[in-house]
């Protein structure tokens, strides 16, 4: 039975594979987090619950807030920086000078995240907040994504190398 990765280099080649795809498994893994954030925290500021006096959310959120994001912090920690690592890596291997490129442009959409915005409190800092989240997501999250896509593609078509 032969081998996908051909017969000498399986090892070699399975790592070099898993090197190239850990950027984008990653990063659709924090491109998921920020839509679960959207999700959930945008759920306070719909207008069904905002207009609502019994709504207790500007009680609950100075609470809440720090108790969501404090372990949210690990959702980051666990995925920015390694992809960033990793697509710094990916960058500086024998790849094409296109898929080189496009991972070190992930890698700086990546550190872009943490360029933007600062922590939030209540219902009133939250409104300010999602948007700028928002924005995040379309403007350095998304574009991160798809250039470690694309990188990913490039490999794919290319071959490892």
């Amino acid at each position: 039975m032969t081998s996908s990765f051909g017969s000498n280099n399986d090892v070699s080649q399975l790592g070099t594979a898993l090197l190239r795809i850990s950027p984008l498994v990653i990063s659709s893994a924090s491109l998921m987090f920020s839509w679960s954030q959207d999700i959930s925290l945008g759920a306070f500021l719909h207008p069904s619950l905002r207009h609502d006096a019994a709504h207790p959310s500007g009680k609950l959120l100075p609470r809440y807030l720090p108790a969501f994001m404090g372990p949210g912090i690990w959702g980051i920690g666990l995925t920015y920086p390694p992809a960033t690592v990793l697509c710094v890596i990916n960058g500086l291997s024998r790849q094409s000078r296109e898929a080189r490129n496009l991972y070190f442009a992930g890698a700086l959409f990546s550190i872009a995240h943490f360029c933007w915005g600062r922590p939030f409190r209540n219902e009133d800092a939250l409104q300010e907040w999602l948007p700028k989240h928002r924005a995040r997501t379309l403007l350095v999250n998304v574009p991160a994504f798809l250039c470690i896509l694309a990188a990913t593609l490039v490999t794919v078509t290319e071959g490892l190398s």
